[in-house]
């Protein structure tokens, strides 16, 4: 609080929205795309037999390429993270003729729904299926 008893204001690009994070402590929001949401750990050697995590921030979007699924530690191929997409279980785009990239908050929302065991009906295994044909 201020001297006055009135909340402390901080400008959000001039919408002037603030947040109580702690009593008497106010911020402004994050704006949600500044916010990463998808990260890989490798893990480092330093010595000793010890490792330390090292993390690479990636966006929202991910280009599709054969190493990408190993970079995600995903112990799935290319082919079927590329027919996951084909078959909309995935968003996906191509922003140009040579360059397929698959949304990664989508792809991690579709890993959790397929911890349902009754996840795959017969039309969603037909639609995966057809996917490449």
């Amino acid at each position: 609080m201020t001297p006055h008893n009135k909340p402390a204001r901080v400008k959000v690009f001039g919408t002037g929205e603030t947040i109580e994070v702690a009593p008497g402590v106010t911020t402004a929001p994050l704006p949600v795309v500044t916010v990463p949401r998808v990260a890989v750990a490798r893990l480092q050697p330093v010595g000793g037999g010890d490792y330390r995590p090292v993390v690479k921030v990636l966006g929202v979007w991910a280009r599709l390429t054969l190493h990408l699924p190993q970079e995600l530690g995903l112990k799935i191929s290319y082919s079927v993270l590329r027919r996951l997409a084909l078959a909309q279980f995935v968003e996906s785009r191509q922003p140009s003729p040579c360059c397929f990239e698959i949304n990664l908050e989508s792809l991690e929302k579709h890993l959790e729904a397929c911890t349902d065991p009754e996840f795959w009906t017969p039309e969603k295994r037909r639609r995966y299926i057809e996917a490449c044909d």
